[in-house]
């Protein structure tokens, strides 16, 4: 498994800061796939990418409609881990 280097992500970005990505996957739920578990976001043209969790993701209705792949939203960051970036929609 690939793990970005955390101290360059800590150095980078903070917890609360605000941002600027593009939708580049709706991952589908493995236990419904007409559902979304989570939206990859990428940030700073495609060099780091996050994720906004299902938690973080408004009414299953909305995602298709208006969270489409290739979208700009903004994100906050919630938790930085060696994994990536965690987002959720502002």
């Amino acid at each position: 498994m690939f793990r970005l280097n955390l101290g360059q992500l800590n150095k980078r970005y903070n917890v609360g800061q605000k941002l600027i990505g593009t939708i580049i996957s709706q991952l589908p739920d493995k236990n419904d796939e007409e559902k979304v578990a989570g939206l990859l976001v990428s940030i700073v043209e495609n060099q780091v990418k996050g994720l906004v969790p299902k938690k973080e993701l408004p009414l299953q209705e909305f995602i298709r409609v208006f969270y489409k792949v290739g979208k700009e939203v903004d994100v906050e960051i919630i938790s930085i881990t060696n994994k990536g970036l965690k987002f959720k929609l502002i």
